[in-house]
């Protein structure tokens, strides 16, 4: 009869250390994830529109997107949680004309600021200086056509990598369309 009630009193340890373990995930990842996004009138702008302030409400209750953060990875015994940046951007007066064409490629550079925190990563006004950014070059993830007119991006996000250098995933920027003829 004690073996049963040793091993009784063990499952329910091993059951209330499984539960607590629940618990702190579910407190680690609440507000991570939208339960729900609104459509909206105004077609794909306000869909757009409503999905960034959704993802940038969830994204500022997290600590590690508030101001003055390093932002570096968060190592969580076997998985590195790399957090993602949400990015405003705007063109550099210098390529604002580089907008492509019908033989040429799209030569958009960016300032880049924190969608959240307004903290400026690269171009006009950082210091120390950093350069615009050019979301095609290493170690940047953007693709762009080989050719076409391009619409200038106002959005986007990233992440740092190990040694702490932001790197664009994903930029608002698109191909403009022409009218039928």
């Amino acid at each position: 009869m004690s073996d049963l009630t040793e091993q009784l009193a063990a499952m329910k340890r091993r059951l209330d250390e499984n539960e607590r373990e629940l618990a702190d995930l579910r407190q680690r990842v609440s507000g991570m994830v939208p339960t729900k996004l609104i459509p909206s009138a105004g077609g794909l702008e306000g869909q757009v529109s409503v999905l960034q302030s959704s993802m940038a409400g969830m994204f500022a209750q997290n600590a590690f997107v508030a101001a003055g953060d390093t932002r570096e990875a968060e190592d969580d015994g076997d998985v590195v949680v790399d957090p993602v940046v949400f990015l405003t951007l705007t063109v550099t007066a210098d390529t604002s004309s580089e907008t492509g064409g019908a033989t040429k490629k799209c030569g958009y550079e960016y300032d880049v600021e924190d969608a959240i925190t307004g903290y400026k990563y690269a171009g006009t006004g950082t210091s120390p200086p950093v350069a615009a950014i050019d979301p095609i070059v290493s170690p940047h993830h953007w693709v762009r056509p080989e050719v076409g007119y391009m619409e200038d991006a106002t959005f986007g996000y990233g992440h740092f990598d190990n040694s702490g250098n932001l790197n664009v995933d994903w930029i608002n920027e698109y191909a403009q369309q022409e009218a039928c003829g």
